[in-house]
C-alpha cells in the first residue's frame, strides 16, 4: 500500500537550484553585476590597449590638478629627499679596517661625476636632479628609461641620458620566430620574458617628422618600474587607480565654485508689468551687478530675488571623502595629498606618518638596486681607467664595496625621541649610528664635525661642553706668530664684530 505521507514529505524538501552557487558572491553573475564588464585579459594585453591613454591622463592631472602635482613632488621628496641617496665607501684593508683614503677617493670621484657637466649626456642634470626626475617619472608615467653612455665626452668617460617614455615605441611589435626574439611594446624579449633590447624612436611621435628606431641593448639601458602582475614588461602610472576620482573632483570643485560665485552676486529676475516698455531689439533686459553700485530698474518692471541654493556646506565633506580615496590609491596619507594640517596633532601625525614612511623606506630599497647600484658599477671601472679615482691596489676587497644611505625624517617630537634614545642606548638596544641614519644623517660625518668644532673651540678658547662660555679671554696673537688660518679667522671675527656693532647701534 503506498505511503500517504510520501508525497507530503517530498513537498517539504527544500528546492534545489539547477545553477550551482558560486563560492564567492563577487564572482556571481546577477542582475546587479550585469553591467560590470571584467574581461580576463593579460596585464600586457591591457597595457597595449590603454597605456598611452593612462600615461597621458596621468601627466595631465599632474600638470593641472594641484593635489596630483603635490603628489608628484611628494614622491620626489619621499624617495630621494633633498640630498639624494648618498654613497658611502666600505672598502676594507686586509686586516678588516676601513681603507679611509680609498673610500674618501671613491666618494670624492662619485661626487665629481655627479656634477651636471659630467652626469648628464646633455650637461643639464646633476646626479641629484636625475634621481629626483627618475622617481617622478616612475610615479607619473609608470616607468622610467635611462640610457648609460660609455665613452662619454667628459673626464669620467661615462654619462646618463633620461629617455622620454613615449620614445620607447609602444607600437613596435614582432612575433617570435627561429633566430628572432619577440618584440612587444618596444621591448625585445628572450624566451623567458627578459629584456634583450629596447627599440627607441629618435623623435617624439607627436613631432610629425621622419623618425627611425634605434635598437639599444639591455646592458645599456636601465628600466625602472614596479610590476603589478607576473610577466609585466611595462609600468603602470601610480595615479591610474584614482584618475577618474581626480577628474570628478576637478569637475565638482569647478561647479561648486561657479555656484558660490553666483550666490555671492546680486541676483534677481526682472518681471515686466502691464505698462512695461518692450525691451529694445526684442531682447531680455539684462544688467550686471558690481560692488557699491545702485541700479535703476526700467519703468514698469519689478525685481524678484533669486538666490541659488548654497553648496558651501557640502564641499568639505565631499572633497575630504574623495581625497581619502585618492590618497589610498596613490599610496600616500590623506594629509600628504591634501596638505591639510588643520586637525593634526602629535598622535595623528605619528599615526599617519609611520605607515607612509615605511612605504618610502621600501621604495628606497626598491630604487637603489635598479638605479644607484647599476649606475655605480658601470661608472667605476671607466673612472678607474680614466684616473679619476686614486685607490690603493693592495686592498683585499674590491672597490664595489659601498653602502647607500637613503633620506631620513626629522622627528615629530625631537625631545621625547632623544629621551627614548638615551634610554635605548643605555640598555644597549639602539645605537647612535642607527638613530642618525633614520634622521638622514651620517655618524662618521657627525663625529668629524664634532671633532672640527672641538678643535676650533679649543683654538679660540671656548668651552662647548655645555652653554658656550669663554675659558680664556680671546686675544688676537701678534701678527708675526699667526698662521694663515688664524689670520683668516681673526679677520672673520673682526668683520663680525663690526657688523654686530652696526646692528646694535
Amino acid at each position: 500500500m503506498p505511503n500517504p505521507f510520501a508525497r507530503l514529505s517530498s513537498a517539504l524538501q527544500p528546492a534545489r537550484s539547477i545553477v550551482p552557487m558560486a563560492a564567492w558572491q563577487g564572482g556571481e553573475s546577477t542582475r546587479l553585476t550585469a553591467s560590470w564588464w571584467t574581461p580576463a585579459a593579460s596585464i600586457n594585453g591591457d597595457l597595449e590597449m590603454q597605456l598611452p591613454t593612462l600615461r597621458a591622463r596621468s601627466r595631465w592631472l599632474v600638470e593641472n590638478n594641484g593635489y596630483c602635482a603635490g603628489f608628484a613632488d611628494s614622491v620626489e621628496d619621499g624617495i630621494i629627499g633633498p640630498r639624494g641617496v648618498q654613497l658611502r665607501g666600505q672598502v676594507r684593508t686586509r686586516d678588516g679596517m676601513f681603507a679611509t683614503s680609498t673610500n674618501d677617493a671613491i666618494e670624492a670621484g662619485w661626487a665629481d661625476w655627479g656634477l651636471p657637466e659630467h652626469c648628464d649626456v646633455a650637461r643639464r642634470l646633476s646626479w641629484l636632479d636625475l634621481q629626483r626626475l627618475a622617481a617622478r617619472t616612475v610615479a607619473v608615467d609608470g616607468e622610467c628609461f635611462i640610457r648609460t653612455w660609455r665613452g662619454a665626452d667628459n673626464p669620467h668617460g661615462f654619462a646618463l641620458q633620461v629617455i622620454d617614455t613615449d620614445l620607447v615605441d609602444h607600437t613596435c611589435r614582432r612575433a617570435a620566430a627561429p633566430g628572432l626574439n619577440e618584440i612587444r611594446m618596444g621591448i625585445e624579449l628572450d624566451r623567458f620574458g627578459g629584456a634583450v633590447a629596447y627599440h627607441v624612436l629618435t623623435r617624439h611621435p607627436s613631432d610629425g617628422v621622419a623618425r627611425e628606431r634605434l635598437r639599444i641593448p639591455a646592458e645599456d639601458m636601465l628600466h625602472l618600474f614596479i610590476p603589478l602582475r607576473a610577466g609585466q614588461i611595462r609600468g603602470v602610472p601610480w595615479l591610474a587607480p584614482v584618475i577618474t576620482d581626480a577628474q570628478m573632483l576637478d569637475g565638482y570643485e569647478e561647479a561648486a565654485l561657479v555656484a558660490m560665485r553666483l550666490q555671492a552676486s546680486q541676483m534677481g529676475i526682472l518681471v515686466p508689468g502691464d505698462d512695461a516698455a518692450p525691451p529694445p531689439g526684442k531682447r531680455d533686459v539684462l544688467f550686471q551687478a558690481a560692488p557699491g553700485q545702485f541700479r535703476m530698474i526700467p519703468k514698469g518692471y519689478t525685481v524678484h530675488d533669486w538666490q541659488p541654493k548654497s553648496v558651501a556646506h557640502d564641499v568639505q565633506p565631499f572633497t575630504t571623502a574623495i581625497l581619502r580615496c585618492m590618497a589610498r590609491g596613490a599610496r600616500v596619507s590623506a594629509m600628504t595629498l591634501s596638505g591639510d594640517l588643520s586637525e593634526a596633532n602629535y598622535s595623528s601625525l605619528r599615526a599617519g606618518q609611520a605607515p607612509e614612511r615605511d612605504a618610502w623606506r621600501y621604495l628606497h630599497q626598491w630604487i637603489i638596486p635598479r638605479l644607484h647600484r647599476p649606475t655605480y658599477r658601470r661608472w667605476l671601472p671607466i673612472a678607474l681607467l680614466a684616473g679619476q679615482i686614486a685607490v690603493d691596489s693592495r686592498l683585499a676587497s674590491n672597490y664595489q664595496a659601498v653602502a647607500w644611505k637613503g633620506r631620513g625624517w626629522v622627528s615629530v617630537d625631537p625631545y621625547k625621541d632623544m629621551q627614548a634614545l638615551q634610554i635605548a642606548i643605555g640598555l644597549g638596544v639602539n645605537s647612535r649610528t642607527k638613530f642618525l641614519a633614520e634622521q638622514g644623517e651620517d655618524f662618521e660625518e657627525t663625529i668629524d664635525e664634532l671633532h672640527d668644532e672641538q678643535a676650533y673651540a679649543d683654538l679660540e678658547g671656548v668651552s662647548i661642553a655645555g652653554p658656550e662660555t669663554l675659558s680664556a679671554p680671546v686675544q688676537d696673537a701678534p701678527a708675526d706668530t699667526k698662521t694663515p688660518k688664524q689670520t683668516a679667522r681673526a679677520t672673520h671675527r673682526s668683520v663680525l664684530r663690526r657688523v654686530a656693532a652696526g646692528v646694535s647701534g
